[in-house]
């Protein structure tokens, strides 16, 4: 047995069945080299195993005896480092390993070279599956790094740093991508620098870490929002735990939720724009039949105006098909129509009238898609029924126009380049205008005032016209020459550009004013005459019957001895008779003076004159006892001697009619009031702001019934007979004369025995206001 012989079976016995390949090979020396040393060129494959076959794809009848370079074993393409690598270990002894990709074998080997008996023992284990293992897995790292690197998401994860007790304290970062940095504008060293609540302290998030926590304790997952007020920036977090820690995904949501507020702050605007219309709008599917025509209708969505026109509510409404609500015939028009806009796609709006309760509807019907249709809907029945009552009022405006006995004219004013009214053209009239201008109505719709009546032109008429503002009217008469009528014509203008004209036939009217005037001019004169008649018999009276006084006296005082009882009684009544007749005679006088006017206007003391008025009564007030109170009066412009006469007369009256066995009292005051204290002047109370003095005469006598009030102020009425209280009936009505002639007013206010109430109204001028005499 040779030296290799037995190397190879000792090789063999150790290594035949071993899982990795081994070849060992001897060194091939060039003998011919004038070297000293002997030169190596090659090694000589001595022994492979069965493996070897596998890993080299070469038998061992292929292999042995066959050269490393020469044969260009086993692996072509790296034979140069094979060669390289045997002579290495054969002549340094020194053991080496070696992986590599071999492309030739296509493998991925780990090779083990030893110096063993004179040869290179090579052991060669196939890594190639753990190779493709550990690539695949690097891809994969360089992938998922890749993604993480390259997410819109800024990814980190935290692991727990806990105290001795175990209580998690705060959070460390592990790992973080540059997105995490780039969404919080912070870089990777602050935040690989700091713990999670240093980083919160710095961002004023607070309650992130006790977040973060809850997470990690209870392994919930949390999804969060949060906005930013420094950065004005909204953050998405999702924060799952993962190991002793949580992994942290986050995004900038800013612009979603900048979209998403756009999108609600636009629907809500469009909610609002649906429900605010004033009109009723809805949408509704459309419902056909095997035909394909559309049957019915059924709600989708109704906006608040179609619930407040129709008044219902939605669950009334929404979901349901239209003819289960309000029926087959009533709503036939409408299903028809909605057919044609879903068929040709062109909207269409209708005016349709319903019944119970009788309404209009306007309906505009829009195409949405193939099914749906959005209709809005407007209740005109107030239009409708305007409508009507204009067509009424324009039927009554006709016959109005056809049958009035006036006639009625409408003009246009013609202008020159200035924009002045020159001219002017009758542009509607009626029927019986004709018969008060005497021209034809085609005729004065056909021509000016220029043309048909020139002259008219230079009237007060057209000058007015001119000048009138619109709401304003001018009245106007004038005798028809040709037919001897008088006509009124009223004209008002209607706008800037049209006047109305009224001709109404005054004939009769006017003559009865004629009459009236000539009457009240008769009157008047007749009224002189009876107040010169009253006033010439009055004076031409008194001296008969102060003579009769006289005489009676005389004869009663000569004669009296010779008189029985009823003939002295007979003297007294006749001496009565005639004072009743001389003081009659002296009222009526004073009735005629007052009754002639006010006369001369001088400023009056009321309180001189109140004064006067006691002096004259002095006689009635001791007689009676009387209380007189007289309050501060004012000083007005008036007649003196009728004012005097207001208070003589007034004054009488409430000593007159005392209350028998109780003594008179009497007060006289005066106020300032305005003129809408006194609405019970009729027909019409004085302006709201004129100033009157109200003197007021109250007394405790015997009154008189409220009834009575105004009866009390005529000529010759007395309330009580002459026997029980004496005077002449005049004196009231001497008051009134004299306070119209003041232009004044006067109210009396009584109830049986509860006293009576003059009040005096005399105006106070801006000449006659004056305080109230001390």
């Amino acid at each position: 047995m040779t030296t290799n012989q037995a190397a190879v079976d000792s090789i063999r016995q150790i290594c035949e069945h071993l899982p990795d390949s081994v070849v060992w090979v001897t060194p091939v020396f060039d003998f011919d080299s004038k070297a000293d040393d002997e030169t190596i060129v090659d090694f000589e494959f001595q022994y492979c195993n069965k493996a070897s076959e596998t890993i080299t794809r070469t038998s061992a009848a292929n292999l042995l005896g066959k050269r490393v370079l020469s044969d260009q074993l086993p692996d072509p393409h790296s034979v140069p480092v094979i060669f390289e690598q045997c002579l290495q270990v054969y002549q340094t002894g020194a053991p080496l390993e070696f992986t590599y990709l071999s492309t030739g074998l296509d493998k991925y080997l780990t090779l083990n070279r030893i110096k063993v008996h004179g040869g290179v023992l090579t052991t060669a284990r196939n890594r190639t599956a753990e190779y493709q293992t550990n690539l695949e897995k690097e891809q994969q790292a360089k992938l998922l790094h890749s993604l993480v690197d390259h997410s819109p998401y800024g990814i980190c994860l935290y692991e727990s740093i806990r105290d001795q007790s175990g209580t998690i304290t705060d959070f460390r970062l592990k790992i973080a991508n540059r997105k995490s940095a780039e969404i919080t504008a912070l870089t990777m060293d602050q935040l690989y620098g700091k713990t999670v609540r240093e980083l919160m302290e710095l961002r004023g998030h607070s309650a992130y870490f006790d977040i973060c926590k809850a997470v990690v304790e209870t392994g919930t997952p949390r999804y969060m929002e949060y906005y930013s007020e420094a950065r004005d920036q909204w953050l998405g977090f999702s924060i799952v735990k993962f190991d002793d820690g949580y992994l942290l995904n986050y995004i900038d949501i800013t612009e979603n939720k900048r979209l998403a507020l756009q999108s609600a702050r636009k629907a809500s605007e469009l909610d609002a724009i649906f429900n605010g219309s004033l009109s009723g709008v809805y949408s509704a599917r459309a419902v056909r039949n095997e035909a394909g025509k559309v049957v019915d209708l059924v709600f989708l969505r109704a906006n608040d105006a179609f619930y407040r026109i129709f008044k219902v509510l939605p669950d009334q409404i929404i979901g349901r098909s239209l003819l289960s609500i309000s029926g087959t015939e009533s709503q036939e028009a409408f299903i028809r129509f909605a057919h044609e806009v879903l068929r040709t796609g062109t909207a269409t709006v209708h005016a349709l009238h319903y019944e119970n309760p009788e309404r209009w509807y306007e309906f505009s019907m829009v195409k949405l898609d193939e099914e749906i249709i959005s209709v809005t809907v407007n209740d005109i029945t107030d239009q409708k029924q305007a409508i009507a009552r204009i067509e009424e009022q324009k039927n009554v405006l006709d016959s109005i126009l056809k049958y009035s006995p006036n006639g009625l004219a409408i003009t246009q004013a013609i202008r020159n380049p200035d924009g002045t009214m020159v001219d002017a053209r009758t542009v509607l009239m009626n029927e019986a205008c004709a018969s008060f201008n005497g021209i034809p109505n085609e005729v004065m719709l056909s021509e000016s005032f220029a043309t048909l009546s020139p002259e008219l032109l230079k009237t007060d008429l057209f000058k007015a016209a001119v000048g009138l503002r619109r709401g304003e009217s001018f009245r106007t008469e004038y005798e028809l020459p040709q037919t001897g009528k008088w006509i009124e014509l009223a004209i008002a203008k209607m706008d800037d550009e049209r006047f109305i004209n009224v001709f109404t036939d005054i004939s009769q009217v006017k003559s009865a004013q004629v009459h009236l005037e000539r009457t009240v001019e008769e009157l008047k004169r007749s009224n002189a005459n009876l107040e010169h008649f009253a006033y010439a018999a009055s004076h031409d009276l008194k001296e008969p019957i102060r003579k009769i006084m006289v005489y009676a006296e005389q004869l009663k005082l000569m004669h009296s001895h010779q008189l029985d009882e009823q003939g002295l009684k007979g003297m007294e009544r006749l001496g009565a008779a005639a004072g009743r007749m001389k003081l009659l005679v002296d009222d009526l006088l004073e009735y005629a003076h007052v009754n002639q006017g006010i006369g001369g206007v001088e400023e009056v003391d009321l309180q001189v004159k109140a004064q006067k008025a006691l002096e004259d009564l002095d006689l009635a007030i001791t007689e009676t006892g009387a209380r007189i109170q007289i309050d501060p009066l004012p000083v007005i412009r008036g007649n003196k001697r009728q004012l005097q006469q207001v208070f003589q007369n007034l004054i009488s009256n409430a000593i007159k009619y005392h209350k028998p066995g109780e003594q008179p009292e009497v007060r006289v005051s005066s106020t300032l009031v305005k003129g809408r204290e006194l609405e019970f002047v009729q027909p019409l109370p004085p302006p709201l702001e004129q100033s009157f003095y109200r003197i007021t005469v109250k007394d405790n006598g015997i009154g008189f019934d409220q009834k009575n009030a105004d009866l009390i102020f005529n000529v010759f009425t007395r309330l009580h007979s002459s026997a029980d209280y004496s005077g002449t009936g005049v004196g009231l009505s001497i008051v009134r004369k004299a306070v119209e002639n003041h232009k004044g007013f006067l109210r009396a206010r009584s109830a049986p025995g509860a006293g009576a109430t003059f009040e005096v109204y005399l105006p106070a001028g801006q000449d006659e206001v004056n305080e109230p005499s001390r």
